[in-house]
């Protein structure tokens, strides 16, 4: 049983489609990767001139839907956001320029409710 949801995770994110942010549009606030007609789901990145990661963030018919995080560029986390349909959900953290916690804020469908500083 554990081997067969290993399978089916594994399978699920590699069918996941990854672009580039600059090969998206956006027309009425839904994202589409340029060209195509039907809203963009999937990871979305976009890179330091280095190659290392600045942002990546995950879309669901055309909208944020999942984690957005991003990244100095030695790699140190900056901020980790959640999105649900578009809107701020649940825990968003930032992160200090050493990497750890200094903020988190709490949402529920992108209203602020709290936030609490960690230093």
């Amino acid at each position: 049983m554990k081997h067969l949801v290993f399978v089916v995770f594994v399978m699920f994110f590699a069918c996941t489609q990854s672009v580039e942010y600059e090969d998206l549009e956006h027309r009425e606030r839904i994202a589409y990767v340029q060209g195509e007609d039907t809203p963009f789901s999937g990871r979305a990145v976009d890179y330091f001139p280095d190659g290392s990661v600045r942002e990546e963030a995950y879309y669901k018919d055309g909208v944020l839907h999942g984690t957005w995080k991003a990244f100095s560029p030695d790699g140190t986390p900056v901020r980790r956001l959640y999105f649900k349909e578009g809107a701020q959900h649940g825990e968003q953290i930032f992160y200090n320029e050493s990497g750890d916690i200094s903020s988190r804020a709490h949402f529920d469908r992108g209203e602020l409710q709290d936030v609490q500083s960690e230093e």
